[in-house]
């Protein structure tokens, strides 16, 4: 988690919390078997995320605005996500989104909360 999503934790408004951290424990789940297998789960991460872990995640997302974050001197998209509810309105709409650390592999998660709130 960077400093950003820790400071998301506390006071944060989407209305399910443990639905949220389900979805955070299954994504470190999905992240311990990415970083075991070197950056290989063996096919798509989408794919591997929803069979092994029941998850929804999308590689992009249009229109959120945020640069990334920089790890290492490099910058990394925080466009992954994990859908924690779709199709919503925007104030039960929940995200996770995180960078892929294509070096270290790991996961870094930089949102934890409702799709609009970055």
């Amino acid at each position: 988690l960077t400093e950003r999503a820790v400071k998301m934790l506390h006071g944060n408004p989407y209305p399910k919390p443990a639905r949220m951290l389900d979805h955070l424990e299954r994504l470190a789940r999905v992240a311990k078997a990415y970083s075991q297998g070197r950056g290989d789960l063996g096919g798509r991460l989408a794919d591997y995320a929803s069979s092994k872990e029941g998850i929804e995640i999308a590689l992009t997302d249009n229109g959120l605005g945020n640069p990334g974050i920089k790890l290492g001197g490099e910058w990394y998209s925080t466009q992954p996500h994990v859908k924690v509810d779709d199709a919503k309105s925007p104030a039960d709409c929940g995200r996770v989104y995180f960078a892929l650390d294509n070096v270290a592999y790991r996961f870094v998660v930089d949102h934890v909360g409702l799709h609009d709130y970055r």
